[in-house]
C-alpha cells in the first residue's frame, strides 16, 4: 500500500513510499514499470521532488528522515 507519491517535475517518473516495506519505489510512468526498489532503513515519510538547476536529474528525499534518491 502507497503512503505518498510523487512525480518528477518531467512526469517521467513516480516515486512511491511503501511504509511497510521500508523502501521507496521508482515507477517508469510511460511503461508503468517498476524501475527500482530503493530500500531506505527507516520508515519513508512523505517524500519530495526536487531539480537541481543545471542539472538532468532529479531527487527526491524522504521528509524528516535520512533516506534520498538521486
Amino acid at each position: 500500500m502507497a503512503n505518498w507519491v510523487t512525480f518528477t517535475p518531467d512526469g517521467k517518473t513516480v516515486y512511491v513510499s511503501n511504509a511497510a516495506l521500508r523502501s521507496v519505489s521508482a515507477i517508469d510512468t510511460k511503461s508503468m514499470k517498476l524501475i527500482a526498489v530503493i530500500p531506505v532503513g527507516e520508515v519513508p515519510k512523505r517524500i519530495n521532488t526536487l531539480v537541481i538547476p543545471g542539472s538532468a536529474q532529479s531527487s527526491a528525499t524522504s521528509s524528516g528522515r535520512r533516506a534520498s534518491l538521486h
